[in-house]
């Protein structure tokens, strides 16, 4: 279930969207959740799990993706045009124009894909968790460019060390990637300004 506030935080309220309980694979646990604007809101979870509201919460729907991969994030950039990652070994993107009634299954061939994000215009982003690297699209996956990896390892001969594992996308081209460096267990931030080109 969600809890949501309309003050800031100073009360908040149950909103059920009527998913049964279930134990073991399936737990119908939510992983990602964007409220793209006072009434759409979307969230994503295990086992193809994708429910959304149109009307701020007072009902949701559950739409089906015809998977039951792992979700991992999920973004729109406006209540029309969005993005969802699977964490798979075969990079599966799945993509919607009219708001979720259809969606469209792309496998890019990066497997366990983190983070995405919808830019609009057919132009989107994806992360792969670890070093990368990022794809990007501006004509609706027609054609996919791909960065080189976060780590240069022919800088660093401990590259295997680095694991990003989240990053955050603006809506241009500064991208921060984190997560920890193995050998000492410190956190780490990666920033790039050109859309990970460096």
């Amino acid at each position: 279930m969600f809890w949501r506030s309309n003050d800031g935080g100073l009360t908040w309220s149950i909103q059920d969207p009527g998913l049964p309980y279930e134990l073991g694979q399936n737990q119908n646990q939510f992983i990602s959740i964007q409220q793209i604007d006072s009434l759409n809101v979307v969230a994503v979870g295990d086992t193809g799990l994708l429910v959304r509201t149109y009307d701020g919460g007072k009902t949701w729907e559950t739409q089906n993706l015809h998977t039951k991969a792992f979700f991992t994030d999920v973004d729109f950039s406006d209540p029309m045009t969005g993005i969802v990652t699977a964490y798979d070994t075969i990079g599966t993107i799945f993509v919607t124009s009219d708001g979720g009634k259809n969606w469209k299954t792309i496998q890019i061939g990066g497997s366990y894909l983190r983070q995405c994000h919808s830019y609009g215009n057919g132009k989107f982003r994806v992360f792969k968790e670890g070093l990368g690297p990022l794809y990007t699209t501006n004509n609706n996956w027609e054609t996919i460019d791909s960065t080189k990896l976060l780590i240069d390892s022919t800088r660093d001969t401990n590259y295997a060390s680095y694991f990003f594992d989240h990053c955050n996308f603006t809506g241009g081209d500064t991208i921060i990637a984190y997560g920890n460096y193995l050998l000492q267990s410190d956190g780490l931030l990666m920033r790039s300004i050109d859309a990970g080109a460096s």
